[in-house]
């Protein structure tokens, strides 16, 4: 009789943690004395290597174009204790095959926390799906999961995610810049040479932009990070309904360009 043996993969290592507050207050008591309807979960993220922590991290990932790399990266909510959200992008990827993106993103993923921080990503879940599920099959129990992003279906997507990225590039009402772009240097080679005024522009074709619209709108809109401090109302449905006075609270005057502390400048979207 011949067994054969299937060597799993070794896991590329984690180097983030979970951190929870076990000294917080109930969630009720935070309501009763701050009148606060929403607040942080109990439970972030922290980076190992330089300490940097996390309310929430997500990866999302735009398939190749026709003349375009695919594209992956990790976003991650900063928790530093202000009342505006403030995202980085802790990673990216790219790759010109179907199966070398999702390979490099699973390995970046894992790298971030997955499964764990994040358990699936902002993605075309349809596009390609045979593909994917014939990479999930090879990595037994280590595969990728992609989830439709925010307004996904909706016909003027694009416009949705370009907006989201502007909003999020220029500076908020501290005059603080709401996205970091920190090292990944592609990302922001790809938002500087961004088309201009080209008519009927689609986000897929771009998957550098796609990418981080997905996974930015997406967080910005869920805010999977926070929880309702009343039992009776899941903080989903609270979301749904304040998903559009948050999108009009993140809009910019100055949204045609996006601005740098570090004197990078965003070509406009």
């Amino acid at each position: 009789m011949i067994v054969i043996c299937h060597r799993r993969k070794k896991m590329t290592e984690s180097i983030i943690e979970t951190v929870r507050d076990k000294s917080r207050p109930a969630n009720e008591h935070i309501a009763h004395v701050t009148g606060m309807s929403c607040v942080p979960k109990a439970v972030s993220f922290r980076d190992k290597e330089n300490g940097e922590a996390y309310y929430s991290l997500a990866g999302s990932l735009a398939y190749p174009a026709v003349k375009t790399p695919g594209f992956g990266v990790i976003i991650a909510v900063l928790k530093n204790g202000n009342e505006q959200q403030n995202f980085k992008v802790l990673a990216e990827t790219e790759a010109q095959s179907i199966d070398n993106l999702l390979d490099s993103c699973l390995k970046m993923c894992q790298r971030w926390g997955f499964p764990e921080s994040f358990s699936f990503l902002y993605g075309d879940p349809e596009r390609f799906l045979s593909a994917l599920t014939d990479f999930n099959l090879r990595e037994e129990n280590s595969g990728l999961y992609l989830a439709p992003p925010n307004d996904f279906q909706q016909p003027n997507r694009t416009e949705i995610y370009l907006q989201r990225i502007r909003s999020a590039l220029g500076p908020n009402k501290n005059g603080q810049k709401g996205l970091h772009l920190g090292n990944c240097d592609k990302l922001r080679a790809y938002l500087q040479n961004f088309p201009t005024g080209a008519a009927k522009i689609q986000i897929e074709d771009f998957p550098a932009v796609a990418a981080l619209g997905y996974g930015l709108h997406s967080l910005a809109a869920s805010r999977p990070w926070m929880e309702s401090t009343d039992e009776r109302i899941s903080y989903a449905d609270r979301a749904e309904v304040e998903q559009q006075q948050m999108f009009d609270a993140l809009g910019y005057t100055d949204a045609e360009v996006g601005y740098f502390d570090d004197g990078d400048t965003i070509g406009t979207l």
